[in-house]
Protein backbone atom coordinates (compact mmCIF):
# COMPACT_ATOMS: atom_id res chain seq x y z
CA UNK A 1 0.00 0.00 0.00
CA UNK A 2 1.37 3.81 -0.83
CA UNK A 3 1.72 6.05 1.87
CA UNK A 4 -0.19 8.97 1.29
CA UNK A 5 2.13 11.58 3.41
CA UNK A 6 5.30 10.23 1.46
CA UNK A 7 3.56 10.87 -1.92
CA UNK A 8 2.35 14.32 -0.71
CA UNK A 9 5.91 14.94 0.60
CA UNK A 10 7.38 13.91 -2.26
CA UNK A 11 5.10 15.36 -5.31
CA UNK A 12 5.33 18.91 -2.58
CA UNK A 13 9.15 19.08 -2.88
CA UNK A 14 9.38 17.68 -6.69
CA UNK A 15 6.94 20.67 -7.51
CA UNK A 16 8.85 23.71 -4.85
CA UNK A 17 12.48 22.50 -6.24
CA UNK A 18 11.34 22.73 -9.96
CA UNK A 19 10.21 26.25 -9.13
CA UNK A 20 11.95 27.67 -6.62
CA UNK A 21 15.79 28.70 -7.88
CA UNK A 22 16.58 30.48 -4.17
CA UNK A 23 17.67 27.07 -2.50
CA UNK A 24 20.02 26.39 -5.22
CA UNK A 25 22.07 29.74 -4.04
CA UNK A 26 21.14 30.71 -1.00
CA UNK A 27 22.10 28.17 1.87
CA UNK A 28 19.75 29.81 5.30
CA UNK A 29 16.57 29.35 2.62
CA UNK A 30 17.78 25.95 1.76
CA UNK A 31 17.87 24.79 4.95
CA UNK A 32 14.78 26.30 6.35
CA UNK A 33 13.02 24.82 3.12
CA UNK A 34 14.49 21.09 3.91
CA UNK A 35 13.07 21.28 7.51
CA UNK A 36 10.10 22.31 5.92
CA UNK A 37 9.61 19.93 3.39
CA UNK A 38 10.75 17.00 6.20
CA UNK A 39 7.76 18.34 8.15
CA UNK A 40 5.28 17.89 5.68
CA UNK A 41 4.80 14.18 6.27
CA UNK A 42 4.90 14.41 9.71
CA UNK A 43 2.17 16.67 9.91
CA UNK A 44 0.12 14.85 7.42
CA UNK A 45 0.75 11.26 9.12
CA UNK A 46 -0.48 13.03 12.47
CA UNK A 47 -3.30 14.50 10.87
CA UNK A 48 -4.67 11.33 9.31
CA UNK A 49 -3.55 9.39 12.89
CA UNK A 50 -6.19 11.73 14.34
CA UNK A 51 -8.92 11.52 11.59
CA UNK A 52 -9.00 8.02 11.94
CA UNK A 53 -9.20 8.07 15.46
CA UNK A 54 -12.39 10.49 15.16
CA UNK A 55 -10.46 13.77 16.67
CA UNK A 56 -12.00 16.89 16.40
CA UNK A 57 -8.79 18.30 16.85
CA UNK A 58 -6.85 16.61 13.94
CA UNK A 59 -5.52 20.11 12.11
CA UNK A 60 -4.46 20.84 15.32
CA UNK A 61 -2.92 17.46 16.43
CA UNK A 62 -0.85 17.96 13.33
CA UNK A 63 0.44 20.83 14.00
CA UNK A 64 1.27 20.91 17.72
CA UNK A 65 1.06 17.46 18.73
CA UNK A 66 3.10 15.80 16.64
CA UNK A 67 2.81 12.12 17.21
CA UNK A 68 4.35 10.54 14.59
CA UNK A 69 8.16 10.38 15.17
CA UNK A 70 8.23 7.19 17.63
CA UNK A 71 5.62 5.54 14.95
CA UNK A 72 8.41 2.93 12.94
CA UNK A 73 6.04 2.80 9.98
CA UNK A 74 6.21 6.63 9.78
CA UNK A 75 9.70 6.52 10.21
CA UNK A 76 10.25 3.88 7.26
CA UNK A 77 8.77 6.60 4.76
CA UNK A 78 10.00 9.77 6.38
CA UNK A 79 13.80 7.84 5.84
CA UNK A 80 12.42 6.49 2.10
CA UNK A 81 11.20 10.23 1.19
CA UNK A 82 14.37 11.95 2.52
CA UNK A 83 16.52 9.82 0.14
CA UNK A 84 14.21 10.78 -2.74
CA UNK A 85 14.83 14.67 -1.56
CA UNK A 86 18.67 14.26 -1.20
CA UNK A 87 18.67 12.64 -4.93
CA UNK A 88 16.11 15.35 -6.20
CA UNK A 89 18.70 17.69 -4.71
CA UNK A 90 21.90 16.22 -5.94
CA UNK A 91 20.15 15.84 -9.85
CA UNK A 92 18.76 19.58 -9.73
CA UNK A 93 20.99 21.69 -7.64
CA UNK A 94 23.99 23.69 -8.55
CA UNK A 95 26.68 21.87 -7.41
CA UNK A 96 30.69 21.64 -8.76
CA UNK A 97 31.40 17.96 -9.53
CA UNK A 98 33.00 16.94 -6.57
CA UNK A 99 30.65 17.71 -4.22
CA UNK A 100 27.92 16.33 -6.55
CA UNK A 101 30.32 12.98 -6.63
CA UNK A 102 30.66 13.36 -2.16
CA UNK A 103 26.68 13.70 -1.93
CA UNK A 104 26.28 11.07 -4.60
CA UNK A 105 28.67 8.74 -2.55
CA UNK A 106 27.00 9.92 1.14
CA UNK A 107 23.47 9.13 -0.67
CA UNK A 108 24.26 5.44 -1.26
CA UNK A 109 25.41 4.67 1.68
CA UNK A 110 22.54 6.30 3.36
CA UNK A 111 20.67 4.57 1.31
CA UNK A 112 21.56 0.65 2.26
CA UNK A 113 21.06 1.87 5.65
CA UNK A 114 17.35 3.03 5.29
CA UNK A 115 17.44 -0.34 3.24
CA UNK A 116 17.94 -2.05 5.83
CA UNK A 117 16.03 0.27 8.53
CA UNK A 118 13.23 -0.27 5.89
CA UNK A 119 13.41 -3.98 5.11
CA UNK A 120 14.66 -5.78 8.30
CA UNK A 121 14.00 -3.11 11.18
CA UNK A 122 17.44 -2.63 11.76
CA UNK A 123 17.26 0.78 14.14
CA UNK A 124 20.56 1.09 13.97
CA UNK A 125 20.31 3.32 10.93
CA UNK A 126 23.19 5.69 12.89
CA UNK A 127 25.77 3.45 11.55
CA UNK A 128 24.65 4.89 7.80
CA UNK A 129 24.94 8.82 9.14
CA UNK A 130 22.76 11.70 7.29
CA UNK A 131 25.87 13.52 5.95
CA UNK A 132 24.05 14.93 2.96
CA UNK A 133 22.73 17.66 4.44
CA UNK A 134 25.77 18.60 6.59
CA UNK A 135 27.41 18.45 2.48
CA UNK A 136 25.08 20.67 0.97
CA UNK A 137 25.30 23.32 3.97
CA UNK A 138 29.09 23.18 3.98
CA UNK A 139 29.48 23.29 0.18
CA UNK A 140 26.99 26.65 0.39
CA UNK A 141 29.75 28.46 3.22
CA UNK A 142 32.47 27.39 1.10
CA UNK A 143 31.27 29.69 -1.48
CA UNK A 144 31.08 33.06 1.23
CA UNK A 145 33.82 31.68 3.79
CA UNK A 146 37.41 31.22 2.72
CA UNK A 147 38.20 29.09 5.93
CA UNK A 148 35.52 26.72 4.71
CA UNK A 149 36.62 26.68 1.25
CA UNK A 150 40.16 26.10 2.51
CA UNK A 151 39.53 23.10 4.39
CA UNK A 152 36.74 21.55 2.50
CA UNK A 153 36.79 17.96 3.01
CA UNK A 154 37.84 18.63 6.50
CA UNK A 155 34.29 20.23 6.98
CA UNK A 156 32.61 17.59 5.51
CA UNK A 157 34.00 14.84 7.81
CA UNK A 158 33.14 17.39 10.75
CA UNK A 159 29.85 17.59 9.43
CA UNK A 160 29.29 14.19 8.99
CA UNK A 161 30.79 12.82 12.48
CA UNK A 162 28.15 15.93 14.31
CA UNK A 163 25.56 14.31 12.34
CA UNK A 164 26.47 10.40 12.98
CA UNK A 165 26.63 11.25 16.95
CA UNK A 166 23.49 13.40 16.71
CA UNK A 167 21.57 10.34 15.16
CA UNK A 168 23.08 8.04 17.68
CA UNK A 169 21.93 9.80 20.64
CA UNK A 170 18.62 10.68 19.09
CA UNK A 171 17.92 7.26 17.52
CA UNK A 172 18.97 5.65 21.06
CA UNK A 173 16.30 7.74 22.54
CA UNK A 174 13.85 7.05 20.01
CA UNK A 175 13.98 3.24 19.57
CA UNK A 176 14.28 2.00 22.91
Amino acid sequence: MLYKPLLIRVLFTIIFLSYSNLWKTNGIFFFFTMIILDGIDCWLATYYKSKAQNSNNAVYDAFFNKKCTGDFEYQRNDKIADVIFYMLVIGMGDFDAKTKTILSALTLYRSIGVYKFYNNKDTKIWNYPDGINSTIIVSFLAKHYPIIKDNYYLSILAGVLFKYKFETIHNNMTYK
